[in-house]
């Protein structure tokens, strides 16, 4: 294959995920958050991101850098980013930065290995 060939194949890319929900809405965030309340229904905004990610992600995209914001993030289960990772499979390159946004406040010293094994490499606090 040409180096032409190549570059048509594998459109370099950045993916920015975003979460809309914090424990509280800071009185100097500007972005679409909003405080939860009642129970993360995680199941199914985690469908609703796949079909978005299936529907909307060109399939020769080579991913270096993935960034899951919010809102926070950390709200969710490391399950839930194993799961979205997962399904970018082949897409992620091999040595992708995948940062996950965290507030300290909403997860536990355990957590963070849970995270990693799932496959992010990098936090935001």
């Amino acid at each position: 294959m040409h180096a032409t060939e190549t570059t048509q194949l594998s459109n370099p890319a950045g993916l920015y995920v975003h979460f809309p929900w914090c424990v509280r809405k800071c009185p100097y965030c500007d972005f679409n958050s909003h405080p939860l309340n009642g129970t993360l229904d995680e199941d199914g905004y985690l469908a609703a991101l796949r079909t978005d990610l299936r529907l909307n992600l060109p399939k020769d995209s080579r991913i270096d850098t993935v960034f899951f914001g919010g809102g926070t993030p950390s709200l969710f289960s490391p399950r839930a980013f194993a799961i979205l990772l997962d399904d970018l499979g082949s897409m992620l390159a091999a040595n992708a930065e995948i940062t996950m946004e965290a507030n300290p406040g909403t997860t536990e010293h355990q957590d963070f290995a849970e995270y990693r094994a799932a496959g992010i490499n990098r936090l935001s606090l």
